[in-house]
């Protein structure tokens, strides 16, 4: 940050200022009877030495570009969804799954197909602790009903057959 001052002394003699300042009616800044007036040189030597003053200051400066700080807009964090269920038929290449527009379930989503390869349960309760999973094939939703949706199957596993009851689950 720099301070710059400029000054503007004119001095005239002969100068009829009709009382003090002399007649002033039409007196603008813009004006060549301004330009010519006492005041006005005055003025304008005033405002060169101030812009040659910040010229001076500001010599070798490297500009910065200022951008108004933004406030960000708050909006609550959204929860993946997680929309989970099962193959209910399969036919030739479609699929209906037993979730639909009451989960949430879409025209275009994109669910993989999982089948479950090997259930690990605690000895002492019987719980089921782990379960790996093999992801078998995508299928895009091309219809959504209520408690279902139908979809086409889009990539399928070298092997693999979509079977009723394999697990499907919203891709991220």
């Amino acid at each position: 940050m720099a301070a710059v001052t400029g000054q503007g002394a004119k001095s005239q003699s002969n100068v009829a200022l009709s009382e003090k300042w002399g007649d002033l009616s039409g007196f603008t800044f813009g004006s060549s009877r301004f330009q010519e007036h006492i005041l006005g040189k005055a003025t304008t030597k005033a405002v060169e030495d101030v812009a040659e003053g910040i010229l001076d200051k500001t010599a070798g400066l490297t500009p910065v570009v200022v951008t108004p700080e933004v406030t960000p807009t708050v909006t609550p964090e959204v929860e993946a969804q997680i929309i989970e269920g099962l193959v209910a038929k399969v036919s030739d290449d479609e699929v209906v799954i037993n979730v639909g527009s009451q989960k949430g379930v879409k025209v275009d989503d994109i669910f993989n197909v999982k089948r479950i390869t090997e259930t690990i349960t605690d000895p002492e309760t019987g719980e089921v602790i782990l379960e790996t999973k093999e992801k078998i094939a995508e299928i895009k939703i091309s219809e959504v009903y209520e408690l279902a949706a139908i979809a086409k199957i889009t990539l399928l596993g070298v092997g693999k057959e979509i079977e009723v009851g394999d697990l499907v689950d919203l891709q991220k």
